[in-house]
């Protein structure tokens, strides 16, 4: 069909089709004709906004609903699914922050490139009760936020804005010495040095997560990080689902390796 079209280039095509894998017909005739003049139109644009206003506002409300599934993102907003995930949105437990906590940790995984498409510099707040962790606030920066005085000073702020216990720093190669300078401002720092895959580092608290004893809530960066965990690990980014987990453990009772 495609190669009977007509060569003076006039020919329009309009391809409608959804991603559901990364590989497959829509995504193959959008990668392998780059010379042609292409628009690549899913119903949401990256700001998670209507490419289509004049559609029915029910109809929009309804689909939001199922903002936060696979096959949403596959039919709506042309997202591929990359595998099997390993948490579900059914299972993530949402509620809203205590007053009080026995013990709070900040669990930071650190990148210094200022290049856009490069995971970001998080860090994930957690705390900590008797019935389990509440996930207070995730942060993550990009391009020049990143910059290792500028990271320094935010991780500081939040070091004493939630007078935590202790900062626990994945601290691999170059870090190593983020991690001694963060230690001289005052900061209680644990350097993690993981010698487990970050799959079986998530998997470790996966009961926790499913059962309720882990609970998000509705503080900033939380849904960007919620956006992570449901892709995770086969999204782009997952530097905030690797913050999260460090700031899972507890110093007296985790071994930081």
């Amino acid at each position: 069909l495609f190669g009977g079209l007509d060569v003076l280039g006039k020919t329009q095509i309009i391809f409608l089709g959804n991603v559901i894998n990364v590989d497959g017909c829509v995504p193959r005739i959008y990668n392998e004709y780059k010379e042609w003049d292409r628009f690549r139109v899913p119903l949401y644009n990256n700001e998670w906004e209507p490419n289509r206003p004049y559609m029915p506002q029910e109809v929009l409300q309804e689909l939001d609903k199922n903002k936060d599934t696979i096959a949403y993102m596959q039919n709506y907003a042309l997202i591929p699914y990359w595998g099997e995930g390993i948490i579900k949105a059914g299972q993530i437990h949402r509620w809203s922050k205590k007053d009080r906590y026995d013990s709070i940790y900040i669990g930071v995984d650190p990148a210094s490139s200022t290049k856009q498409l490069t995971d970001g510099f998080a860090m994930v707040i957690s705390g900590h009760h008797k019935n389990g962790i509440d996930i207070l606030e995730a942060i993550e920066l990009k391009w020049e936020e990143k910059d290792k005085q500028y990271s320094m000073n935010i991780i500081e702020w939040l070091y004493f804005k939630y007078k935590a216990n202790s900062v626990n720093f994945e601290s691999v190669g170059a870090y190593t010495y983020m991690a001694d300078d963060l230690k001289k401002t005052r900061i209680s720092v644990h350097n993690i040095n993981p010698h487990k895959d970050k799959v079986t580092r998530l998997k470790e608290f996966e009961s926790e997560i499913k059962h309720g004893e882990i609970i998000f809530t509705d503080w900033p960066g939380v849904d960007k990080l919620i956006d992570q965990l449901l892709l995770f690990p086969n999204g782009k980014h997952d530097d905030l689902v690797d913050a999260m987990v460090y700031s899972f453990y507890k110093s007296n009772t985790h071994i930081l390796l």
